[in-house]
């Protein structure tokens, strides 16, 4: 047994540590306990218990593997089976209480073996047992409890100092991640290859995962209490599922916009509603769904979300604030359940994460990872600020940070800023790729000019921690910038003349923007734009064939679903255009300006129906088994969509005078590679050339290499080491 230095080895001894240690948990004295059953294993078995080339990989094997019990000599007495059964309960809750426990124990082990040292002739299972054995068995025995007793207290004393950083390799893209409350499993959202997002469970430095079936479309996972649960959101539900696999289960419903949830101690869970709004509140069993924080949110806090609970399972944290770099008091308040008073504790970018004791982290102004201490009763930070990852992936349009911290203070960062990434694609209707536009980025509603001969589409910058309208030239590849205030500004639609394009700015709403000289230099790019002054609630989708109006999609306040609305252009007040009991999103106008395309999930799923435009009367749903993101081909006759699958379908129309309106059979075209959607503001990923003959697509681009995540045991440790560790995959 060795243990490290300050020289950058591991403080303690990694194949002694007890599991709560080795997932950065304190240690106490059933880690004592744990650490002196290792010893005696190893002395009556001549082998070591845990394996491991490197210190991170013995600590993933204390995490992940069990003692081989039968390596014990077949003439251990049963007494000293328990023992070590006792000692080494990997849930230090069943794990023996204290040393006075051990004592007990080993004197019943003693015991018979004195009695045999003291009878010539004894028997055991048939045969004699030599007294000299049982002796020698009783010496080792209470020699063990001296060498595992320094063991013990080496782990304990020293084991707790010191942060530990190892990595994890990984076979695909990690986005949104949790972990237990006891730091030893990580649950996290990943790509599979045809891009749907599927939740997976790993146990902490295991080199594989799990992926749990029935979770497409998974997204911000979190952790029952007891770990007995993920909970997860998809397809406008909060939901749960066992992690070791199962069906899943209906929670609550929600919005598709919704921002993370927390599953406090006292089975209540705390979750976003919508993109925009309160936190609201949930039993574990689905009822008592109700607001918690302020209803009426101020100018300055546009949203609250990412809640994480205090261990008392009333106070909770959560961010706070504006969609634009400057915005005042955007960060960490503090909350409870009992109250809806909350308290400022620091300007953060990101969602929060907690470990006992009052460290909170979260990601700043410069994109780093930091933790800082505060008093969980008054809110109020205290010391400094301290680096905890120098980088972190970061997604502007979210606020959010991909780490995930537990309450143990284990922390699992993924390092890479090239979180879903994405390149437009061009596609003929067989699916053969003909070409690629622009580069790799972070990017999302593609939208053809009606010329063709340019494609608007909102990229984020990690860096730069901001969402901005670019204008791609398709001729000569070249970019140019259309939106630069600090606002997060996305959602890009062409006017009919190409004049024009209609974008959402998340602080003051919908605005316009003229495009002639985009290209010709900076200064023509940052001419002024139009605000129209429709709230931030509201997202273009279309163009009116005369110009003068637009549809758009409302995330309205509250529970009430999303749905469409038509702004005329100079009167600030948008009228709703249909009443569903669905949400409506992704309205499209017809080339002739009559009928209008839209997705609804009023019948439990997300489908494509179409109605008059612009005063809706009759309703034609075009779509067979679910579908989403319509658009018109230029003459009318044809309306596209995704199905379920993401295959990119087509289906034939006939319109007529008046309400005259009929389709024929969907028929799929090609599965369409694309990114799945990330902010609410994600409404389209692919656009349709005028002849229907050609498609752009934002492809999902799959990292490479893939990034491995980063593991930090005892974060909150006030003397972390500068020690870095790998584990690699056999």
């Amino acid at each position: 047994m060795t243990t490290g230095s300050r020289d950058g080895t591991i403080r303690g001894t990694p194949a002694y540590m007890s599991p709560e240690q080795a997932a950065g948990g304190g240690a106490d004295r059933r880690s004592d306990l744990w650490a002196f059953g290792v010893v005696l294993l190893e002395m009556l078995t001549g082998r070591s218990v845990f394996a491991g080339d490197t210190p991170a990989q013995l600590l993933a094997a204390v995490l992940n593997h069990d003692p081989d019990w039968t390596k014990l000599p077949a003439v251990t007495p049963v007494p000293v089976r328990r023992l070590l059964q006792r000692c080494l309960q990997k849930d230090r809750k069943r794990r023996l209480e204290s040393a006075a426990d051990a004592r007990l124990e080993i004197d019943d082990a003693l015991t018979p073996a004195a009695d045999e040292a003291g009878a010539a002739g004894a028997v055991a299972s048939g045969r004699q047992r030599p007294a000299w054995r049982m002796a020698g068995l009783a010496t080792a025995l209470l020699a063990i409890v001296v060498v595992a007793g320094a063991v013990a207290v080496l782990n304990t004393r020293q084991g707790t100092l010191f942060s530990q950083h190892f990595a994890i390799p990984v076979s695909g893209e990690v986005s949104q991640m949790a972990l237990s409350s006891d730091g030893r499993f990580l649950a996290f959202v990943m790509p599979d290859d045809s891009g749907r997002h599927m939740l997976h469970v790993q146990p902490v430095g295991a080199p594989r995962a799990t992926v749990l079936t029935g979770t497409d479309g998974a997204r911000f996972p979190f952790w029952s209490p007891d770990n007995a649960y993920v909970g997860f959101f998809a397809g406008g539900k909060l939901m749960k599922v066992r992690p070791s696999g199962g069906a899943a289960q209906v929670i609550v419903d929600v919005t598709p916009s919704a921002r993370g949830a927390s599953w406090g101690s006292k089975n209540v869970i705390v979750y976003s509603q919508r993109a925009g709004g309160p936190l609201w509140r949930v039993n574990a069993d689905g009822t008592g769904a109700a607001a918690v924080t302020d209803t009426v949110l101020t100018p300055d806090e546009q949203s609250h979300r990412w809640p994480v609970f205090l261990p008392d399972g009333d106070h909770f944290v959560f961010w706070g604030g504006h969609f634009t770099k400057d915005g005042e008091r955007s960060g960490i308040y503090l909350s409870s359940l009992s109250g809806r008073e909350k308290a400022f504790i620091v300007a953060a970018w990101s969602n929060p994460g907690f470990a006992r004791g009052g460290s909170l982290f979260f990601v700043d102004e410069r994109g780093q990872l930091v933790m800082q201490a505060f008093d969980t009763n008054s809110g109020r930070p205290s010391g400094d600020v301290r680096v905890i990852a120098a980088a972190v992936g970061f997604q502007p349009s979210l606020y959010w940070g991909s780490f995930a911290v537990s309450a143990s203070g284990t922390v699992v960062a993924n390092p890479s800023t090239a979180l879903h990434q994405s390149v437009l694609t061009w596609y003929d209707r067989g699916g053969n790729e003909l070409g690629t536009v622009g580069r790799p980025a972070i990017m999302f509603n593609p939208s053809l000019s009606p010329d063709g001969q340019r494609v608007a589409v909102d990229i984020s910058d990690p860096k730069a921690a901001n969402v901005d309208v670019w204008v791609i030239d398709l001729k000569d590849n070249t970019t140019a910038r259309l939106t630069f205030d600090a606002d997060e500004e996305a959602t890009p639609v062409w006017s009919p003349d190409g004049g024009r394009i209609a974008y959402q700015s998340a602080s003051t709403g919908t605005k316009v923007k003229e495009t002639s000289g985009l290209g010709e230099g900076r200064i023509a790019a940052q001419r002024p734009s139009v605000s129209l002054s429709i709230g931030n609630n509201n997202f273009p989708n279309a163009w009116s064939r005369d110009g003068a109006s637009l549809v758009t999609t409302v995330e309205s306040v509250g529970r009430e679903n999303a749905h469409l609305a038509l702004f005329r252009i100079g009167d600030p007040r948008p009228t709703k255009l249909l009443v569903t009991s669905g949400h409506q999103t992704n309205g499209q106008i017809s080339p002739d300006g009559n009928w209008l395309a839209y997705a609804s999930d009023e019948s439990g799923e997300s489908a494509i129906y179409v109605t008059t435009f612009p005063r809706a009367a009759g309703k034609w749903q075009v779509s067979a088994g679910g579908g989403s993101e319509p658009r018109w081909s230029a003459d009318g006759s044809e309306i596209f969509y995704l199905d379920p699958e993401r295959t990119l379908t087509a289906v034939a129309v006939r319109t007529g005078t008046a309400v005259t309106f009929s389709s024929g059979p969907p028929r799929p075209l090609f599965r369409a590679p694309v990114r799945p959607p990330i902010s609410n503001t994600d409404f389209f990923s692919y656009d349709v050339t005028k002849d229907g003959r050609r498609f752009i697509v934002n492809r999902y681009v799959r990292p490479s290499p893939v990034a491995p995540l980063n593991i930090i045991l005892n974060a909150t440790a006030t003397e972390p080491s500068n020690s870095s560790f790998r584990l690699i995959a056999p």
